[in-house]
């Protein structure tokens, strides 16, 4: 019976005591998730033994915070390897683990020696060697199934995880697969899970990968599935939607909103597929005013803002977009929590597209040509154009030199 296997007929202390036999191994994510359970199971069972729930608190909390120092010392060993990209990974689950302010200042300067280590990187070298490199290597992070399964794990609600935790191994590879972008893989082993656990939650990721893959269709029948046998999770709602988006049956999506169950249908992640179905059918105006609406009822959220934005860009509205985009970047600031590239490039595009040629947009779009390599030879004919403007002709050529020498090497591709 494999380690992961979840018992729904066992007590806190059960679970308390399988947490700390691998807390005593260094399993500290395995016993993490036991400690979660017990403490699940407690709150149940005796919601009044505030004693044993907050000694299993402070269990969750020694375990997250020796899992965070585990993979700090991963990254700083991927670090001496090279590996940067993989350091930065694992360095960055290690900062959402700890509360430790001593770790987390330790953990952010060496994402901030990575950042300069891949600027160095990207500046010595001719960039398509660069991207040929990452492009050879197979992320290092990912050899280690169960410790990747287990960091996928921590981020599921607590009812979703457990379920998870006991479909066994086909599904856990499955799983991996699907976070890896290996569809074709995923699909398979998950629908094997399928036919060996008997449903649950496994028709989601099914349509997950069907989707991924360019089968709409499939997706709609997998999420159609998961909707009537569990209509009250937004989630099956939202792969039904994107399913018939890319269908584009846009009628078929808004009422499956509006067949949802009113709890659910007022809540912001529903309204915000309805705003989304909005802009899809090129219904911009309406789903501005929207969107507003929803920041009125609902007040800031960032998942507002970005929608908003990207309708005032369908809108022609620039200048509105780059101020709603630089509003998620210091929400992002102020909180320490990791900017989505997507955003800093909407932002950097909007000012340029405003004639904001500044320094500090050069800098987004040098740390964009790191984060999304692919995009290289644009990045690098902005670098080149703000540098051309602030009068650096030789930077400026230098960078046009990249581009152009970037873009012949695709086309011979």
């Amino acid at each position: 019976m494999g380690l992961l296997q979840f018992f729904s007929g066992k007590n806190p202390e059960d679970y308390e005591k399988e947490g700390d036999a691998y807390f005593d191994i260094d399993e500290f994510g395995e016993a993490k998730l036991k400690y979660e359970n017990a403490l699940g199971k407690l709150m149940k069972k005796r919601p009044d033994d505030t004693k044993s729930a907050n000694h299993l608190r402070v269990k969750i909390i020694r375990s997250r915070e020796s899992l965070a120092l585990a993979h700090k010392k991963r990254g700083q060993y991927l670090m001496e390897m090279e590996h940067y990209d993989d350091a930065e990974d694992i360095l960055l689950l290690a900062l959402e683990l700890t509360e430790n302010d001593t770790l987390q200042s330790e953990i952010e300067e060496l994402l901030k020696e990575i950042k300069g280590l891949k600027k160095e990187e990207l500046l010595a070298e001719p960039p398509e060697s660069a991207h040929e490199e990452s492009a050879a290597e197979e992320p290092l992070y990912h050899e280690g199934g169960d410790e990747y399964f287990t960091a996928l794990m921590s981020a599921l609600p607590e009812e979703i995880r457990h379920a998870y935790l006991s479909y066994g191994e086909t599904f856990k590879d499955g799983y991996v697969a699907l976070n890896q972008g290996e569809y074709e893989q995923a699909l398979a082993l998950l629908s094997s899970a399928l036919e060996e656990t008997g449903g649950g939650h496994i028709p989601y990721e099914i349509g997950t990968a069907c989707l991924n893959m360019g089968k709409p269709e499939e997706a709609r029948s997998a999420a159609e599935e998961y909707v009537r046998d569990n209509p009250g999770l937004f989630r099956g709602y939202h792969l039904l939607c994107e399913s018939l988006w890319e269908m584009e049956s846009f009628d078929e999506a808004h009422g499956v909103i509006s067949s949802s169950q009113s709890e659910l249908r007022d809540t912001l992640p529903m309204k915000l597929l309805e705003g989304e179905t909005l802009s899809r059918t090129g219904q911009h105006e309406q789903a501005e005013s929207f969107y507003n609406n929803c920041r009125t009822t609902h007040g800031w959220d960032e998942t507002i803002a970005r929608a908003q934005a990207l309708t005032c860009e369908a809108l022609g509205k620039t200048a509105k977009a780059n101020d709603l985009y630089g509003e998620i970047m210091n929400d992002c600031r102020q909180y320490r929590v990791r900017l989505d590239p997507f955003i800093k490039l909407r932002y950097a595009e909007t000012a340029v597209e405003l004639g904001n040629l500044s320094s500090a947009i050069l800098e987004l779009y040098l740390s964009l040509s790191e984060e999304i390599p692919e995009e290289r030879a644009h990045f690098f004919r902005r670098i080149s154009d703000i540098y051309a403007a602030q009068g650096h002709e030789q930077e400026s050529m230098r960078y046009l030199a990249f581009a152009e020498r970037l873009a012949i090497r695709g086309k011979e591709q």
